[in-house]
């Protein structure tokens, strides 16, 4: 039989080791492609997370600027009519000029500004709704506006406080808020309608 040279041995040890350091340098390259393909993912959600929430924050802004700019022109019509009388529809601002249809859309909502300053088609295109009976004796923290919870998936809610010449702006982070706001305002009208 054939003898096993010394020759043949060290060849061998030194394909073995070659297959070694092969291995572990193929293994490294895997490695290292896979830890950068990781980070390249973890980068690629970070800028779109990123990107959601900056989009989300300026659609929030946005809808909170209108409620402002709604409350704003319920300010300056009660200071310019001489009769002061009560606006029971955006309508009647949009029709005197205090406002623009696009003030009455939500940017969650989907909902198109109205084209034209019809009251039909105002109420069809209006993503926020107007409390009347509101009057200057009125306690300002009572709910004048409030835009419909779907605006925002039912997570949150804006809606416009004060009476007839004076108004702001709250957020509120859930609907239980929203809820208890709105019975108070309830009340209250209830109540005064009860003493006239």
């Amino acid at each position: 039989m054939g003898q096993i040279s010394k020759d043949d041995t060290q060849d061998k040890v030194r394909c073995s080791r070659k297959k070694i350091v092969l291995l572990w340098a193929a293994g490294t390259t895997v490695a290292f492609v896979l830890s950068g393909l990781i980070w390249l993912i973890w980068l690629i959600w970070l800028i779109l997370t990123t990107q959601t929430s900056v989009r989300l924050a300026t659609s929030y802004a946005s809808c909170r600027a209108n409620l402002h700019g709604l409350g704003i022109a319920l300010e300056l019509y009660g200071m310019n009519e001489e009769k002061n009388p009560e606006v029971f529809s955006w309508d009647v601002l949009v029709r005197e000029g205090y406002m623009a249809p696009r003030m009455l859309k939500c940017p969650f909502s989907g909902t198109k500004p109205a084209k034209t300053n019809d009251p039909a088609d105002i109420a069809r295109h209006c993503d926020y709704i107007l409390i009347s009976g509101l009057d200057e004796e009125s306690q300002t923290l009572l709910v004048r506006a409030f835009e419909l919870p779907i605006n925002h998936k039912h997570q949150r809610a804006n809606i416009l406080c004060g009476a007839q010449n004076f108004t702001w702006v709250r957020h509120l982070s859930n609907l239980g808020e929203l809820y208890s706001q709105l019975q108070r305002t309830n009340d209250h009208l209830a109540s005064r309608r009860a003493g006239e």
